[in-house]
């Protein structure tokens, strides 16, 4: 029942078709074109090209981080644009140690939105939908899942501003045209649909601590996976937390890109997710999955109203829940998270949680 999706037939340069199959979401390999630094650049960076240093560099993971694209009080035409961080470490073997994990990232707060983060190394960072305006953006490194204070950026004031007369360079009008066959045809592909479906987090359910990572997988709904690869390889799933100023956008077939959000308020929040247009950069709204709720029950867990215990192989674990939380929901994801296949673990801890409001 789904409408399709039209597409210029032409392939982007530099990409061919690839085909990971995996649990069934769209993949892809090898990953999009990265704006991050590998890790010879990093190394590089760290290196002074005129003489050699006399002596080692000091044993420190410590990095200089700048924001190079937006220029400070630079106008960026139309609601999409492209962020680029420059990471100057002071001793490239020691950073690549510290933080070649998948808990240290890049993070990115836009307008003063909790920290949207991305791998240290490599993920281009975008945006889109960001409001007619001026913003406020800097950057920080996560190590090990904590926040480097002295890593903080500089914020970089910029204004976006929509402009129908500014062409992106992938738009639509150069893709039809260059899309002319010999017979003087535009060829065109015609795609189902896709539909993205956020599996992570449930409705309702509290996370502890003050992060949260979406989950998601794109319903194609019998639709060509090779096709789908071939024209989306390069595109973005987006993500809007908490109505922000813009939606902070990853990779969408790099299995390596987990998007991750932290420093949220206790409380609840939404979001919204979209995919972005292989032409436009834009979104397609058609692939959006309707406004999700959730809650995030803080560090001293200042949000949630019981904490139930539940004991798993010898192990005691704590689950907040906050007022308004969804105990069966919150069973079910305790127990998908910990690898709990047994049919009775979500009614147990759903049970527990009853229980406990019930004492209230």
């Amino acid at each position: 029942g789904s409408k399709p999706i039209k597409l210029s037939g032409k392939k982007k340069k530099g990409g061919g078709a690839s085909s990971s199959r995996g649990t069934g979401q769209a993949r892809r390999e090898p990953p999009p074109p990265r704006s991050q630094p590998t890790r010879e650049q990093v190394e590089e960076l760290a290196m002074t090209p005129d003489e050699p240093r006399a002596e080692p560099p000091p044993e420190t993971d410590e990095a200089v981080v700048s924001i190079l694209d937006p220029p400070d009080k630079s106008t960026v035409a139309g609601s999409a644009f492209d962020l680029r961080v420059q990471i100057n470490p002071v001793n490239a073997d020691v950073f690549w140690k510290s933080y070649n994990n998948t808990k240290s990232r890049v993070c990115i707060s836009l307008d003063g939105s909790p920290y949207s983060c991305w791998p240290v190394f490599g993920g281009k960072i975008r945006y889109i939908n960001a409001i007619d305006g001026p913003h406020s953006v800097h950057a920080v490194l996560m190590k090990d899942g904590e926040i480097v204070p002295e890593s903080i950026t500089e914020s970089v004031q910029f204004t976006t501003v929509e402009s129908p007369d500014v062409e992106d360079e992938d738009g639509e009008e150069d893709n039809v045209s260059e899309e002319e066959g010999e017979d003087g045809e535009n060829k065109r592909v015609q795609l189902q649909m896709p539909q993205l479906v956020l599996q992570v987090p449930p409705e309702k359910v509290t996370l502890p601590g003050s992060a949260v990572q979406f989950i998601s997988r794109v319903d194609l709904g019998g639709g060509d996976i090779d096709l789908f690869e071939e024209h989306f390889q390069h595109q973005f799933v987006c993500y809007n937390v908490d109505a922000a100023t813009a939606h902070a956008c990853w990779s969408l077939l790099d299995n390596n890109t987990v998007p991750f959000v932290t420093q949220l308020e206790p409380g609840l929040h939404t979001v919204e997710g979209v995919i972005t247009h292989p032409e436009t950069r834009k979104e397609i709204a058609e692939t959006a999955f309707e406004t999700r709720t959730f809650f995030t029950a803080g560090d001293q867990n200042e949000a949630a109203i019981v904490v139930v215990e539940v004991d798993v192989d010898a192990v005691m674990h704590k689950i907040p829940v906050a007022r308004g939380g969804d105990a069966n929901n919150q069973g079910f994801y305790f127990c998908g998270t910990r690898g709990i296949t047994s049919e009775a673990c979500p009614g147990v801890v759903a049970g527990k949680i009853i229980e406990a409001a019930e004492r209230l």
